[in-house]
């Protein structure tokens, strides 16, 4: 009696062996369930973490992150001119106060619906102080933000209209605040050469004003001399 008792003992303890080692290992080819943990957790947030200083909009993505409005409304945007230049570098007030750290990008938005995107390195964030023309004429308030831009000549055109956007980006890799203004380009380029046409067709209309009376075109060609258009009623050039 007492070795069918151990024999049952014993029977029993390698069935409950062999469950406990069939549940703690999968039968094979299926992958085996790993359970949550709070480092992998953590791992996955740091991972899905967008580092604010970086651009967090992409060219095809212009639409949706900037155009729709569809992001909270940043604070109000201040020129100094109607007329945003290129090729050079321009300041662009937000009325905001500044907070170091903070970095803004840009993107324009054409009337012919071209966007653009700029660079990094052509969007540049600082504190604004008293001797800022911003601040001078009232526009912006010491210690608020000045962001300076730097377009390239190529994206103007002729001169046209655009909807500038200022944002910055948060953690989880949208726009945290979207700031938009409605401005016109002015190519550096054709800006130059049209100032330039302009001189030359007022100076000639100078000279043919002041060219002498026998109306021939030797008199007007003479008229061109700097020193015929500047000359006073002694007959001499001055520039006074």
């Amino acid at each position: 009696m007492t070795r069918i008792r151990l024999l049952l003992w014993v029977l029993a303890t390698v069935a409950i062996s062999t469950a406990v080692f069939a549940q703690s290992n999968p039968p094979a080819g299926q992958p085996a369930v790993a359970l949550p943990s709070s480092a992998a957790s953590g791992t996955t947030a740091a991972q899905k973490q967008h580092d604010p200083q970086k651009q967090c909009v992409d060219s095809g993505e212009f639409a949706t992150e900037l155009r729709s409005g569809r992001n909270p409304v940043g604070d109000t945007i201040v020129v100094a001119t109607n007329f945003l230049p290129t090729n050079q570098r321009v300041d662009v007030g937000v009325r905001t106060p500044f907070v170091d750290g903070t970095r803004y990008f840009a993107g324009l938005d054409r009337d012919d619906s071209n966007h653009y995107l700029l660079f990094r390195q052509d969007v540049v964030t600082r504190r604004a102080v008293e001797s800022d023309p911003l601040v001078k004429r009232h526009l912006l308030d010491a210690d608020q933000t000045i962001v300076t831009l730097n377009i390239d000549d190529d994206f103007a055109g002729l001169w046209h209209k655009a909807d500038l956007y200022l944002y910055t980006c948060n953690m989880p890799g949208s726009p945290a605040r979207v700031s938009r203004i409605s401005i016109r380009l002015s190519p550096y380029s054709f800006s130059l050469l049209a100032s330039g046409a302009v001189i030359l067709i007022l100076y000639g209309c100078i000279a043919y004003a002041v060219r002498k009376q026998d109306h021939t075109f030797i008199s007007f060609i003479r008229a061109l001399d700097p020193v015929t258009v500047t000359a006073g009623p002694d007959g001499k050039g001055s520039l006074s």
